[in-house]
């Protein structure tokens, strides 16, 4: 059984989503196969290219190229962003033989911070050779201080609603100031006064409307301000908003599930005020569990209950949902979000480390390295 590498990153379980291609019925071009098949391809120059430091939202440009050392011509079927979104040209289509390709790729760093890396793959018509891979990596930096901003609201009550507070400079202005806010949820508003000892800087204080929904809200704060080299800076915000009742955990994690076993989860619903309340139904939005619930004690309404999930999975993937607690209190349906991963019954787990930003190296720097684990 070939071990896989699992990232434990199961706080929210809010994964984000991979861009896909269309299935390729020939299995060495899948992703994570490697063949062994040598490809006609070489690069000129290390396929492993190392980007300038550059600032967060700007785009970073680099021209790779190979040559057909083959005797048959190559197609590029197709040119991708392994990790990440990118704009890649690969020109021409077909390479003769002793002709050379050239990839040009733009790519958006985002919001990304640190050192990171970008994973691209070319997909061939060279039956049997698996994906050629190639990669840029650098350091990218923040304009602000702090590098990384964030407003969290942590579990709120719904009616008195909630204040986040942060200041936030730049040492590439003298006086930073804020252009405009753009803001991806309705009850969310910001305010702004000065920061700083010469009021170099901005307090910014992030206001959650007691009108928002229940559960778990999160969003981004987008600031335009006055530096040059990154005009805009994300600011991400989360809350978990409830009324009276108030979970004992949210989100659910599931953590890892072996494939057929059976795994229980038992979360505790209470009443903030200690009033007395049923559960009249609970619907799995997501289908990946069953779920029962009683009272924490005796029968009957009470001001506690236990809320019971129940895992059996037959495949392995991604689980993930909600529950929708229909209680007998008409402001009181709770969505309650879960997550978890489930593996095979004989997968190894291995702890990854996501901080180096490097990968492999499983052939020479002058040869295009075929893809190995995507």
């Amino acid at each position: 059984m070939r071990p896989i590498c699992v990232a434990l990153l199961l706080l929210g379980l809010l994964l984000l989503p991979v861009g896909k291609t269309a299935a390729d019925e020939r299995p060495e071009k899948a992703p994570g196969v490697v063949t062994g098949v040598p490809g006609s391809l070489v690069f000129i120059g290390d396929p492993r290219q190392v980007f300038a430091d550059s600032y967060q939202h700007s785009v970073v440009e680099h021209v790779f190229t190979a040559e057909n050392r083959g005797p048959h011509p190559v197609t590029i079927e197709q040119a991708l962003a392994v990790r990440g979104s990118a704009e890649l040209t690969a020109e021409p289509a077909v390479i003769a033989p002793g002709g050379q390709l050239t990839v040009r790729v733009r790519q958006p760093l985002g919001s990304e911070v640190g050192q990171t890396a970008f994973r691209y793959a070319l997909i061939t018509d060279e039956p049997g050779v698996s994906r050629y891979r190639f990669s840029l990596s650098g350091f990218v930096q923040s304009a602000y201080d702090p590098e990384r901003p964030v407003f969290s609201f942590g579990f709120v009550e719904r009616a008195r609603g909630a204040r986040s507070s942060l200041e936030i400079f730049s040492r590439e202005v003298d006086r930073l100031e804020l252009g405009g806010v753009a803001i991806d949820h309705p009850a969310v508003r910001v305010e702004s006064s000065r920061a700083g000892v010469a009021e170099e800087g901005l307090l910014l204080t992030a206001i959650l409307d007691p009108s928002a929904p229940l559960g778990a809200l999160s969003g981004t704060v987008t600031l335009t301000t006055n530096v040059s080299n990154q005009v805009t800076v994300e600011i991400p915000w989360s809350s978990q908003v409830f009324g009276d009742l108030v979970p004992s955990e949210h989100p659910i994690a599931l953590g890892l599930i072996r494939v057929s076993e059976l795994l229980t989860r038992d979360i505790t619903l209470r009443s903030r005020s200690g009033r007395r309340f049923s559960i009249d139904r609970i619907e799995d939005l997501g289908g990946g569990v069953t779920t029962d619930a009683a009272p924490c004690s005796g029968t009957g309404p009470a001001d506690c209950w236990v809320i019971r999930l129940v895992v059996d999975t037959a495949s392995p993937g991604m689980l993930g949902g909600t529950l929708r607690i229909v209680t007998d209190q008409d402001d009181e349906t709770l969505p309650l979000s879960y997550g978890g991963i489930v593996i095979g019954r004989d997968t190894t787990i291995r702890q990854l480390d996501l901080g180096s930003g490097s990968e492999p190296s499983a052939q020479p720097a002058a040869t295009v390295a075929a893809e190995g684990s995507q």
